[in-house]
Parts: structure tokens; C-alpha cells; sequence
């Protein structure tokens, strides 16, 4: 992947409102993958850069 986006949504269908309303109107992006998580054991922001 070139880049990895996090959202929550309150449904589907606003995960793919996002991904047609706002993603596939950016310029250079050209396709999408949309994975879904259900349920978190534990969140975090730390990616451990350096």
C-alpha cells in the first residue's frame, strides 16, 4: 500500500459513502481496499517510529 487511512463511521454505508464522496475524488488515487474491524482489544496511535 502507498497509504493506510483510519475512520470510524456509524455504518457501511457511511464507509462507503467516505470512500466514494471523498477518497475516489482525490487526484492520483486510482483504486481502493476497504477492510473492516469489528472489534478492538486495544487502541493505540503509537506507531513506533523513531
Amino acid at each position: 500500500w502507498d497509504i493506510l487511512i483510519k475512520t470510524k463511521t456509524k455504518d457501511v454505508d457511511a464507509v462507503g459513502k467516505f470512500v466514494i464522496d471523498k477518497l475516489r475524488t482525490v487526484k492520483g488515487i486510482e483504486k481502493t481496499l476497504t477492510c473492516m474491524v469489528f472489534d478492538t482489544l486495544k487502541e493505540t496511535s503509537d506507531i513506533g517510529l523513531p
